[in-house]
């Protein structure tokens, strides 16, 4: 449970919490001072902590904005802009002291189309509306994360597998401390997630990364430039022959190729021209590609997601047309139907080949129709031989194409078998290529030994039927029906006179369904045409809104993290809950209250020493801890007591997490576990060091510095004996970063120094392990009696039970987003 007095009640979101996040920060625990040393002795960045926090929108939450983000309230900026203004607005253009943005938080409902892929539709599967607040303390102003992302790239080497820096030329800086420098590769500008992406709006998004890219050159170039214009030598230095190749160009492969065609560069101010001379072809050359990549952001096709709407639309509008059409047709059907019925008075109606289109064009009278059967006349029954003749010549036709296809399909088979007699592994692969398969080859020579076509006989047989009565006519039976029917579909459009009738019951129910089904389409009818209409009008401001490129230029804007990061993510993210709900965590008010303190106009401003962004967010998560005296004393710890490092706020941003979900409380003992006098004094006398004006007080404060590490030795010494092969992993972690670095004075002092305590805690580490082996050893008989004595009864019965339908299509769900 939450300690704090002034309880808050918010929304339950896993959404809202507190993020710490960390750039330079290792895995491995340390207080980060040696990643500081490292820093200043062969340059580079330091590294970053910020904070982000997302809060609710409620009306407690907006007062706390107001008060503590702006510098104005929402009622004095609406007074001093003297008109109405809305909230959204006044959260975008008021003057902030602390970054902060309302935030839409949408996800959408995921589908499989047709094929099978999975796609994001329109419809929203969660929506989220909340206060995004970043706090990130750099010299001169606070920034929000995507400008850390930016900024913490430099400064930072990128380890690169060796292929791919091959392949992706990354971007290379000198870094200079105080005893060396270093070569770092640059992390890549941007990254683009294709995530749900369609082509030509990823396309739009690579563009746009290439001009950011292109535009980072042309600043380099400028740098660059004014790094020539100051040249005290016709020379180049290393880090402006990096530059030169970041930019693509070799620029010693281009002076020596200067010198072998006789041109003079040793004058100074000839090799300055001839330098501005490259570069300003270099600059030509990306103003050139800058200008075309603009140029196809303009016109290249923008919004996916319209022509999907466009689509949709006119799939709907084709939809409602066919079932307009579908019902005008039945309309018609039944119209002629009724007219046919009214031309005949008689109680029994022929049943005319008209007649018989009709009712096959309305499927509900399938049912309705009775037929009484009468004779079919010698004409009839000559036209009917005639029409079946000519069937039996189109099936003959037929079947001899398909008997040659047989016939080279054998041919060809046989052929094959004799060119690869001896190579049966050689003629399946040949049949393969092929695409000819054993059962292929069975069923042609089957069709090949029958004498006739089923279809041929079964004609031939009517035909002999309809010949014995000839002349005399025949009765139409109901065998003969049904065998017109199955063989000779357009039979009746042969006949020279209707040989069957519509009973007079049947006639009375087919004019009652007639007129039935007229009233039924009529309202199915009724509203289809205004649906017609309003389709037509959304698909036509859709086409224009296909014109529109800007579409997802103004989407992509508000969302562009979730498709492109720019600059270089966080090392380390540790999330921290919020006080509330009864819930322990952090006070967001609390924080809110500490941020506006600290970005007042009158407080103290950035120092890399004593006020950097690691101590700050350090001060700001300890104040949201106020309230719980266990979660304070782990956030407020500094480096050796006094020193804010990255690597500090994010140890303690994971003890937080702990103490939290292992529900630690603060007891007697806790100040105990957490003061370390040793650490704090060693911290203090650093700091004086660094902070005194004197050569004398810094000589005098690096003296106690020596004699407070020296008093820590014994510590030290009883640390390693207590865990050696964890002292033993240190000396080597520390030996190793000292060796990459190229000070050769550096690397020989520190093996001098460590090699007695390597020495003797690498014995120590070996005793260690080889105890640790012999335990396990020892103790592996006793441990499986012990197992033989507890093992559970296995149980062999099997579970035939049906698998839910929710769990086989989230098991398919989670199979096709994984693979």
């Amino acid at each position: 449970m939450s300690n704090s007095k002034d309880e808050i009640e918010i929304p339950n979101d896993s959404l809202f919490g507190i993020t710490v996040q960390t750039w330079g920060t290792k895995s491995r625990a340390s207080n980060g001072m040696l990643t500081f040393a490292d820093q200043q002795l062969f340059g580079g960045d330091v590294g970053h902590a910020s904070i982000n926090m997302k809060l609710p929108v409620t009306s407690t939450t907006k007062e706390w904005i107001e008060n503590y983000c702006y510098k104005q309230t929402y009622e004095e900026y609406k007074k001093s802009k003297g008109e109405d203004i809305s909230y959204e607005k006044y959260l975008e253009e008021a003057d902030k002291l602390i970054p902060i943005t309302l935030t839409n938080q949408i996800t959408r409902v995921a589908k499989y189309d047709s094929s099978g892929i999975i796609f994001p539709t329109n419809e929203k599967a969660y929506e989220q509306i909340y206060f995004d607040i970043d706090w990130s303390w750099w010299p001169g102003r606070i920034q929000n994360t995507n400008d850390d992302m930016i900024w913490e790239r430099e400064g930072k080497h990128f380890a690169y597998d060796e292929k791919w820096k091959e392949i992706l030329e990354p971007e290379q800086r000198l870094h200079r401390g105080k005893l060396g420098s270093r070569l770092m590769d640059y992390a890549p500008s941007a990254i683009i997630h294709q995530r749900d992406i369609p082509s030509c709006e990823l396309d739009r998004i690579t563009r746009k990364h290439q001009i950011n890219q292109i535009e980072e050159k042309l600043n380099l170039i400028n740098l660059l430039s004014s790094k020539i214009d100051v040249l005290s030598s016709a020379k180049i230095s290393p880090s402006m022959e990096l530059m030169f190749k970041n930019l693509g160009m070799n620029i010693n492969h281009i002076l020596h190729q200067t010198k072998e065609k006789g041109t003079d560069l040793s004058n100074l101010s000839d090799f300055k021209q001839y330098l501005s001379t490259c570069l300003y072809e270099r600059r030509s050359e990306l103003e050139i590609a800058l200008h075309d990549a603009e140029k196809g952001i303009k016109t290249e096709d923008a919004s996916k997601n319209i022509e999907n709407a466009f689509y949709e639309i006119q799939n709907q509008l084709e939809d409602v047309q066919k079932q307009i059409e579908h019902i005008e047709q039945q309309q018609v059907s039944i119209e002629k139907l009724l007219k046919e019925f009214e031309k005949d008075d008689s109680d029994q109606t022929p049943y005319t080949v008209e007649i018989d289109k009709l009712v096959q064009s309305l499927p509900f009278l399938k049912d309705a129709v009775q037929l009484e059967n009468s004779s079919l006349s010698p004409k009839s029954i000559e036209n009917l031989i005639e029409y079946i003749d000519i069937l039996k010549s189109k099936l003959l036709d037929k079947q001899s194409g398909k008997n040659d296809q047989y016939l080279k399909l054998i041919e060809k088979y046989e052929h094959m078998c004799k060119q690869y007699e001896d190579d049966d592994s050689g003629l399946a692969d040949a049949l393969w290529e092929e695409g000819i398969e054993e059962n292929d080859i069975k069923q042609a020579r089957k069709e090949l030994l029958q004498s006739e076509n089923p279809e041929i006989a079964k004609l031939t047989h009517i035909q002999e039927q309809l010949r014995s009565d000839k002349l005399t006519g025949v009765l139409l039976s109901r065998e003969l029906e049904e065998s017109f029917n199955d063989s000779v579909k357009e039979w009746k459009s042969k006949l020279d006179a209707p040989c069957q009738r519509i009973t007079k019951e049947s006639k009375k129910s087919i004019i009652s369904q007639l007129e039935q089904r007229q009233i039924e389409l009529t309202k199915e009818k009724g509203s289809l045409p205004e649906t017609e209409n309003k389709l037509k009008d959304e698909l036509a401001k859709i086409e224009i809104e296909l014109f529109k490129i800007k579409e997802f230029s103004e989407f992509y804007s508000e969302n562009a993290s979730a498709y492109m990061v720019i600059g270089l993510p966080p090392d380390h993210q540790v999330s921290l809950p919020l006080a509330m709900n009864g819930n322990r965590g952090l006070h967001p008010l609390a924080m809110l209250q500490k941020m506006n303190e600290l970005a007042s106009p009158g407080a103290k401003k950035f120092d890399l020493q004593t006020h950097n962004c690691s101590l700050t967010s350090i001060e700001v998560l300890s104040a949201g801890a106020v309230h719980d005296p266990l979660l304070k004393s782990i956030l407020e710890k500094r480096a050796l007591g006094f020193f804010g490092t990255p690597q500090q706020v994010l140890e303690n941003a994971k003890a937080a997490r702990n103490t939290i979900s292992e529900g630690k409380q603060f007891g007697f003992f806790s100040p105990l576990t957490t003061h370390r006098p040793l650490d704090h004094a060693l911290g203090y006398y650093v700091e004086r060091y660094m902070t005194s004006a004197t050569p004398i007080r810094k000589n005098a404060n690096l003296a106690l510095v020596a004699l407070v590490a020296l008093a820590k030795t014994p510590n030290i010494f009883f640390r390693g004996l207590v865990n050696p092969k964890e002292q033993f992993e240190d000396i080597l972690y520390n030996l190793n970063l000292i060796y990459d670095r190229n000070s050769t004075s550096l690397k020989v002092g520190a093996t001098l120094l460590a090699a007695p305590a390597l020495l003797v805690s690498a014995t120590l580490t070996a005793a260690q392990t080889g105890a640790g082996i012999v335990g396990s050893t020892i103790n592996k008989p006793f441990h499986y009696i012990r197992n033989l004595f507890n093992q559970n009864p296995i149980n062999t019965d099997e579970v035939t039970g049906p698998m839910s339908n929710e769990k086989i299509q989230a098991a398919l769900l989670h199979r096709k987003i994984k693979y």
